[in-house]
């Protein structure tokens, strides 16, 4: 036992059981190797490029806590794994896995964040809340969002999923949508239309086309965007059809 005073204040014990001794700093009985009660551990340094690094196990697979204060290296505190076979004694090549930087930014994967969570890779969350904007390259939703309502979402990539709920704006460069069917049966030679006159009486009694969503339903409902691409091209190929027809009898009254 070591101490200042008449209370020992660093003791190096052997427990029964254990065959080195066990180094307790405020404490006669350690219950570790380092055990400190009642007071901090603190590691600086006088040179700005020299590491603090708390590392546990030897080379292949070591985990290693160090702070770093460069540019190159990064500016806070690096969670990384030792993937090299070749590493010696006294060399470190950790992989970086969590960095704290000094500005209170989270990178994982990388010691560069530049937003408050930077994840160099893919991000899997059971359930995520997003109340500003959501930016991504590619994002996967296997399935509803849950929760999740993004007031504004940008992705340059490919979304997929299977659900999805936004209560704002949605941005994309591209949109593809998959469904079977598609209206060309219109242009059948059996493809009954229906005369103007009865168009004209449905419009007048619905106020809107047959077969299209009514203001009130698609108000309660919202609009599935593959289905009514497709239902308006079926409108234009029936319009299309009905303007051959109006052209054939105007050729027909000009040739009286």
């Amino acid at each position: 036992m070591f101490g200042v005073t008449s209370t020992p204040s660093l003791t190096i014990a052997k427990l029964a059981n254990a065959n080195i001794g066990f180094l307790g700093i405020g404490t006669t009985e350690p219950k570790e190797l380092v055990h400190i009660n009642d007071g901090n551990l603190m590691l600086t340094n006088t040179n700005s490029s020299t590491k603090n690094v708390i590392q546990m196990g030897e080379g292949y697979l070591s985990w290693i806590i160090e702070r770093l204060n460069s540019q190159v290296d990064g500016n806070g505190l690096n969670f990384s794994v030792d993937r090299t076979l070749s590493t010696g004694p006294g060399e470190r090549g950790g992989t970086s896995v969590l960095f704290l930087d000094s500005d209170a930014k989270v990178g994982v994967g990388t010691k560069n964040p530049t937003t408050k969570l930077d994840v160099a890779g893919g991000l899997k969350a059971r359930n995520a809340e997003i109340t500003q904007t959501l930016t991504a390259n590619s994002a996967t939703i296997p399935h509803l969002i849950g929760t999740t309502i993004a007031d504004e979402l940008k992705v340059d990539g490919i979304i997929e999923g299977k659900d999805a709920y936004f209560n704002g704006i949605m941005k994309a460069k591209e949109v593809l949508v998959t469904l079977t069917g598609w209206p060309d049966y219109v242009f059948c030679k059996d493809y009954k239309l229906l005369p103007l006159q009865e168009l004209e009486k449905f419009v007048n009694e619905n106020q809107h086309l047959p077969n299209v969503p009514s203001a009130a339903t698609v108000e309660e409902k919202g609009v599935e965007l593959g289905e009514m691409n497709a239902l308006l091209l079926k409108k234009i190929e029936e319009l299309t059809l009905y303007i051959l027809d109006l052209q054939k009898q105007i050729d027909e009254l000009k040739n009286r």
